[in-house]
C-alpha cells in the first residue's frame, strides 16, 4: 500500500530514470557532432553544395545557429580560403575533424581558414560549441 502523496514523487522518479536512460543511450554529444568519420570516401554528391570558385575563396555564414551555405563543393589539391563570418552575437566554431580544422569566431567577427583540399571524399564540419550546426564539404 502506498502512503498518501507518495505516488506522484515515485511516477515523477520513474519517469526521470527512463528520460537520463533514454539520453545515455541515444548516441548524441561531442564525438558523433564533432564528424563522425573523417571523411566518406566515393560518397555521393552533396546536394545543393556551393562551389569554391576559382579564386579558392567561399564565405561560410554563420547566423541563427546555423552555416549558410551548408554544403560546399572543392576539387582535391585546390587551395581553398573559407571566410567565416559570424553575424550572431554569440562565439562560434568552425571545425572539420577529419582535416584537423578548428577555427573560433567571436560574435559578430570574421576569421579565415585556408588549407588545400583533401583527397575526394565528404568531409563534415560542425560548430562544436553548437552542435547543430552542421555541414558538409564535398571534395570531387
Amino acid at each position: 500500500m502506498t502512503r498518501p502523496g507518495t505516488a506522484g514523487i515515485t511516477l515523477l522518479a520513474a519517469l526521470v530514470a527512463a528520460l537520463s536512460a533514454a539520453a545515455c543511450g541515444s548516441g548524441a554529444g561531442p564525438p558523433a557532432a564533432v564528424g563522425g568519420p573523417a571523411a566518406t570516401a566515393a560518397a555521393p554528391p552533396v546536394t545543393g553544395a556551393v562551389p569554391v570558385g576559382r579564386s579558392g575563396k567561399v564565405t561560410l555564414v554563420a547566423e541563427q545557429v546555423a552555416w549558410s551555405p551548408a554544403a560546399i563543393r572543392m576539387t582535391a589539391g585546390q587551395r581553398v580560403t573559407i571566410v567565416i563570418a559570424n553575424r550572431d552575437a554569440i562565439e562560434h566554431d568552425f571545425t572539420v575533424a577529419g582535416l584537423g580544422l578548428r577555427r573560433v569566431v567571436r560574435g559578430e567577427r570574421r576569421a579565415t581558414v585556408s588549407f588545400v583540399a583533401p583527397p575526394p571524399g565528404t568531409y563534415h564540419f560542425v560548430c562544436t560549441l553548437h552542435p547543430l550546426m552542421k555541414g558538409d564539404i564535398a571534395v570531387l
